[in-house]
This record gives structure tokens, C-alpha cells and sequence, in this order.
């Protein structure tokens, strides 16, 4: 790389949507009106220093005080470029899957707009093979289909008190690891991960099924598993949920359904109320590994 080369991310976010994101590259899906709104909603600070990735892009990512904080530059180059891609994909009727267990709180609102708009998502815990070995995984989802059917035609009461509780259990354990995918046919073509550094098997698996990954990642994330990378505080239910709320948009205004940014001044929902004040949000977890 020409070190005299502008680099494409600058430390000005209001320029760079301007001149670089509507100008330069004609990314007006989101307007301009909206990227500066949810710029001003973002909490930057990120995470301490110790769990670092040493892959992570330093565009992505300054330190301030041992405090990762992440560029919103990047963040919203990273977003427009995600949603133009959900976009494409949802005009040729694909599904995305969304994959987020580890920000309770945000994952109702996951799975309230993947309902809404017919989506994919897991919430609980990921169940290895969802993706490598979908075959054993349909079988499972066929008898999820043919228990609720029991439930819905009233057909279960022809089973003994005992074996109706034992159904009603099996199918509510069976909805929290796969419920989201019932209506799952064939490998998404797209994989929504919030915090690849968690969710380490399902990276594995969207790679080597050959998806496209969305990566709503914090520092300690590796970026070069990931084919679009928005870096964010993903300790902040506030900045996750504009991220998610964002990308919802571009199903949402493809299947005339309310949006939740896209056009409207944005309010946090009232489950995001007690961490309006919240101004810094330090990952605790353990450090992982730069594989």
C-alpha cells in the first residue's frame, strides 16, 4: 500500500458520510439524515486493552487510557455496506440468520423482528451443526413441525396426561434451540453474528459452508473471518440495539413493514432506558485467542 494513499476511513464521521459515503461510493440506502443521527447515539468506548485482538484493523479501533474506542467512521462504513448487502439479498428472497445469545435483553428484540418479517435467528445457544451438518438438524425441525401439529390440531389429548407433558417439554426445549429456523430449507446465504468473539463455532461453520458473515464485532474479534465487519461496544445494548434496529431496516422497508430507524427520529425502546446514562461499557470476559 502507497503510504502517501488517503486512507479510505477518516476521523471525521460527519465529512466522511458526506463525502465518501453518498459522494464518493453512492451508499444512499440509509440517508445521510439518518447515518448522522445514529452516529450521535453511539457510545465508543469499547474494551480494555488486555483483550485485544492483535488481527483487529487499527482503522477500526484507537486506544485511549488502556480503552479501546472504536472509529465511527468505520462503524458506519461497515453498516451501510451490511445493509446494502441484507437489501440485495432480501429482493431475491434469501433469508438471513441472525445470531446473537449473549446480550440478553437485545435478543427480544431479535426475535421479534425476525417473526416479523420471517427471518432466521438463534437466541439460545448455538447448536453445532445448525450450518455443516443441516441434515440431521431438518430431521430435528420435521419433528419440532410434527409435535407443534399435534398441539395445533388438538390431536395431543388423544395421548395419556403423562405423554402430552412430556410432548408440551420436548417441544419447548426443542423451540430454544431451534425454533428460530424452523423455516429453514437450505444454507443462508448470510450470517448475522453480534460478537464473533463468542460465538467462535458459528463462525467456523459459516466459513467453511462458504456464508457471507456480518460481524457486529468489539475489539477482540478477529476481523479476517468475517466478510463485513461493523465494529461497535457490543457491551452497550444501546449502540447493539441501532446496529440491529438499522440492519432490521432493510428487511423492514422491503416487506412494507414500520421501521425502526430509517426515517424517524430515533427512540430507544423502554427496556434500553436504564443505560441511557451509560457512557462507558468495559468487556469483563476473558481474553481470547487471535486464531
Amino acid at each position: 500500500m502507497d503510504k502517501n494513499k488517503k486512507p479510505l476511513i477518516t476521523e471525521r464521521p460527519d465529512e466522511f458520510i458526506k463525502s465518501v459515503i453518498i459522494n464518493k461510493l453512492n451508499l444512499t440506502d440509509i440517508p445521510e439524515k439518518d447515518l448522522i443521527h445514529i452516529k450521535d447515539k453511539m457510545i465508543e468506548y469499547g474494551a480494555q486493552t488486555y483483550v485485544k485482538n492483535k488481527k483487529q484493523n487499527p482503522l477500526n479501533f484507537k486506544f485511549i487510557n488502556r480503552t479501546g474506542e472504536f472509529s465511527l467512521s468505520s462503524m458506519i462504513f461497515g453498516l451501510v455496506k451490511s445493509f446494502k448487502l441484507i437489501k440485495d439479498l432480501i429482493e431475491k428472497k434469501e433469508k438471513v440468520l441472525f445470531v446473537i445469545t449473549k446480550n440478553a435483553g437485545i435478543t427480544e428484540f431479535v426475535e421479534q423482528q425476525c417473526n416479523l418479517n420471517d427471518q432466521l435467528f438463534v437466541t439460545k445457544r448455538w447448536l453445532g451443526g445448525i450450518l455443516t451438518n443441516f441434515k440431521t438438524i431438518k430431521k430435528s425441525i420435521m419433528k419440532l413441525n410434527d409435535l407443534e401439529k399435534l398441539e395445533m390440531t388438538g390431536d395431543i389429548k388423544k395421548y395419556v396426561k403423562k405423554e402430552q407433558i412430556e410432548k408440551r417439554k420436548e417441544i419447548l426445549k426443542m423451540n430454544g434451540f431451534i425454533g428460530g429456523i424452523k423455516k429453514m430449507d437450505r444454507i443462508p446465504k448470510l450470517v448475522v453474528i453480534f460478537d464473533p468473539a463468542l460465538e467462535y463455532n458459528t463462525i467456523a461453520e459459516a466459513n467453511d459452508m462458504g456464508c457471507n458473515i456480518i460481524g457486529i464485532s468489539n475489539i477482540n474479534s478477529n476481523p479476517n473471518l468475517i466478510s463485513y465487519n461493523i465494529p461497535l461496544n457490543t457491551r452497550s445494548k444501546k449502540s447493539a440495539w441501532l446496529i440491529l434496529a438499522t440492519l432490521f431496516d432493510a428487511i423492514n422497508i422491503k416487506n412494507n413493514n414500520p421501521t425502526n430507524i430509517i426515517g424517524k427520529d430515533i427512540t430507544l425502546p423502554e427496556f434500553l432506558s436504564s443505560n441511557n446514562n451509560q457512557t462507558k461499557s468495559i468487556i469483563s470476559h476473558k481474553k481470547f485467542s487471535s486464531k
